[in-house]
Formats: structure tokens, C-alpha cells, sequence
């Protein structure tokens, strides 16, 4: 894990969590066959993930016209995930004091310029813990109005945020023990 990798988003007061329940005592399950999609380079997905994604894209109440997979935002929600998971914390804003633009932006992927560069700044993620499962963590956040707005594009800003990822990451010995990071950004120009 590159420890520098961590995303978070800011304004969403809410933390979505669930039961501290289920699971087995696996950290992280492996990757499935991955979907193709922007750049040349694959995203590959954990069941989890998958399950996620396909809900994602099926729900009909879902604006953004074009759903779009990225390796560099998929690496850094997983990441980000697991770094909850193995330092127990849960913020938007990880124990270092970075938020998810600037983690983004280290990572490689450009953001746009006008969104500054307030170190903890988050425009970009949704995070929950304790879910067990796709379903449930994306249920919590169609409960959260600030999330739902976030996943479902509710606003044209969040409309033009077509490029996601959403990473999952499991620890029995961590306080929610489930972790799921769901980020997404406009396309690279």
C-alpha cells in the first residue's frame, strides 16, 4: 500500500455506518476479473466492488449520463479503505491531515484548478463502515441525503463527475470491520 494514497470527501457531515456484525476473518478477499474501462489500463474489482458498481449503474434515479471506471481512482479508494481499516480511523480526512483532492492529485489524476488547494479539501467521496454488503452500504447512503446527492449525481456539479471507483476493504479486528470508499470526479482534460 502507498501510505501517501488516501482520499476522503469533505462537507458530508454524516458518517454512514452499520453493524460492527459479519464477515470472516479474511482482510481482503482478491480481486475478480476486472472491467475495461477509461485509459488503456483495466480496473479490476472485487466481487464487492462489482455487486456495487452494477447498482450503481442500475439504479434509475442515477444522473450521471456516462459511468466510467478509473485505475488511479479505483487504487486510491481501495487504499483508502484499507488505510481506515489499519490506522481505525474514520474521517473524511485522514490522521495525516489530507483530504481526498489533494490524495487524488498525488496520485496522478488531474482535478480542476478552480477547486483550490486546501490540503483536507473533499468534493470527490462518500465513505461508510460496518456495511456488510454492496447493498447495504449503498442503501445507507440513499438514507443520507448528503451522500445520496453525492452517488446519484443529484447536482450538475456532481452530474459532471462521471469518472468512479469505489473500494471496499474488510478487517475483523478493525472497529467496523467494513470499509467502503466511493469517489468520483469529472474526466481528465
Amino acid at each position: 500500500m502507498r501510505a501517501g494514497v488516501l482520499i476522503v470527501l469533505l462537507g458530508m457531515t454524516l458518517a454512514c455506518t452499520g453493524s460492527l456484525t459479519g464477515g470472516n476473518t479474511t482482510v481482503e478477499r482478491e480481486p475478480d476479473e476486472g472491467v475495461s474501462e477509461t485509459r488503456a489500463t483495466a480496473v479490476t474489482l472485487t466481487r464487492e466492488e462489482q455487486e456495487f458498481v452494477r447498482i450503481l449503474r442500475t439504479d434509475n434515479r442515477q444522473r450521471r449520463a456516462d459511468i466510467r471506471l478509473h485505475p488511479v481512482l479505483q487504487r486510491v479508494a481501495r487504499e483508502r479503505a484499507r488505510d481506515m481499516a489499519r490506522r481505525r480511523y474514520f474521517s473524511h480526512t485522514n490522521p495525516d491531515g489530507d483530504g481526498p483532492n489533494v490524495l487524488l492529485k498525488r496520485a496522478g489524476y488531474q482535478l480542476p484548478s478552480w477547486w483550490g488547494t486546501a490540503r483536507n479539501a473533499n468534493y470527490i467521496e462518500s465513505i461508510s463502515g460496518g456495511r456488510t454488503t454492496a447493498r447495504a452500504a449503498y442503501d445507507g447512503w440513499m438514507n443520507s441525503p448528503g451522500h445520496k446527492k453525492h452517488v446519484l449525481a443529484e447536482s450538475d456539479f456532481y452530474a459532471g463527475q462521471t469518472v468512479v471507483a469505489i473500494g471496499h476493504y474488510y478487517d475483523a479486528g478493525s472497529p467496523y470491520r467494513h470499509y467502503w470508499v466511493f469517489l468520483s470526479a469529472p474526466p481528465e482534460k
